[in-house]
């Protein structure tokens, strides 16, 4: 489980288990569009990528799990069990 601190920018990192690992992933918390993110990942194994808080808070979203949604040119990459917390 991926934690997302709402009051606080938050790095995300999550394994892949494929050999190609996309330079920008557009990212969904069950059907809400968070916003497209820069894989800043040098390991060819792991998708890493920041949230800011500012986007968080602008989304509202509840203290509650969530299943987050990677996608790559609109066909879905990856999902992960996030909690948003406080």
């Amino acid at each position: 489980m991926i934690y997302i601190n709402n009051n606080a920018n938050t790095t995300v990192r999550t394994e892949s288990w494929l050999d190609y690992i996309p330079s920008t992933v557009l990212i969904y918390f069950n059907d809400t569009e968070i916003g497209e993110f820069e894989n800043i990942s040098t390991d060819m194994t792991y998708i890493i990528f920041t949230i800011s808080k500012e986007i968080i808070e602008s989304l509202k979203l509840e203290n509650m799990d969530y299943i987050m949604k990677i996608y790559k040119d609109f066909a879905l990459f990856k999902t992960e069990l996030i909690s948003v917390v406080s």
